[in-house]
């Protein structure tokens, strides 16, 4: 379903969009246990932020004119409502927490900022910023990760086998189709992107035990997914021993290895638990 109207200056937006959804329930526009949007898809149709419709939600919610279901969203409810009270309930959303445990953001104290300015500083002086980068990836950039993989990995490539994207996701699903697989095994618990790039490739999905060593390989997959040195969400570092057994059985049976050095904390990263 959609929910379209023009937001005005008259008035918070979150506020407009509570009292638009509570008329539209009013007129019968909205029945019983209807589903609503999600906050994202919402947020992008009337170009305001998630924040906005999370603010918006939260109050019919406490109006009880919707209720919610864990995963599965926002619905319209048959209960009597109760007033709104605004000013309550964005207050309670805007109140400062003590610690935050998400994985999404960079602690400002640990930023090595000066250093930070100053490689930005000398970039943006010597090099054309705004040159269009080739599709292939920039050669500096590609002799750098070259040198770094021969240096602190024992990894000898050539920048021209070395292949850039804008990371895992995409690469992931390039990679796929290109390789004559059928059953993935990766980490469990682990980072659920994956899990839904691989099913909207039809491939099958093994779930591989993490231990204290690191992930341990089965065989009835084709090819291994692993994380060995900052595993998400348990942080463990595979052991040598481990790596060892893996690489064994990698070529005893002809498997592939997808490693990845870590998942990046710019995405929603969330822990999933299977089987």
């Amino acid at each position: 379903m959609n929910l379209t109207f023009v937001i005005n200056d008259n008035g918070p937006a979150y506020k407009q969009i509570a009292e638009y959804i509570i008329k539209e329930i009013k007129n019968g526009n909205l029945c019983q246990d209807e589903k609503l949007p999600s906050k994202r898809r919402l947020a992008d149709s009337l170009n305001v932020s998630i924040n906005t419709i999370l603010h918006a939600y939260i109050v019919l919610l406490d109006a009880q004119y919707i209720y919610s279901i864990e995963k599965k969203g926002y619905f319209v409810n048959a209960v009597k409502q109760s007033p709104i009270s605004y000013n309550e309930k964005v207050n309670e959303i805007t109140t400062q927490i003590k610690y935050d445990f998400t994985t999404k953001k960079i602690d400002e104290d640990l930023f090595p900022k000066t250093t930070w300015k100053r490689l930005y500083k000398a970039v943006f002086s010597n090099k054309p910023f705004l040159d269009i980068s080739p599709s292939t990836g920039l050669i500096d950039l590609k002799l750098a990760i070259s040198t770094h993989l021969r240096q602190n990995r024992g990894i000898n490539v050539l920048p021209k086998q070395i292949i850039i994207g804008s990371g895992i996701e995409y690469l992931l699903s390039l990679l796929v189709p290109l390789l004559n697989i059928d059953t993935f095994g990766i980490e469990n618990p682990g980072y659920t992107k994956i899990t839904s790039i691989l099913k909207n490739t039809n491939k099958n999905i093994k779930y591989l035990t993490i231990d204290d060593e690191g992930v341990i390989p089965r065989n009835d997959i084709d090819v291994i997914y692993a994380t060995p040195f900052n595993q998400f969400p348990l942080g463990i570092k595979m052991t040598l021993n481990r790596k060892k057994q893996i690489l064994s059985f990698l070529e005893q049976n002809n498997k592939y290895l997808i490693e990845v050095a870590e998942h990046s904390s710019e995405c929603e990263q969330n822990a999933v638990s299977a089987e």
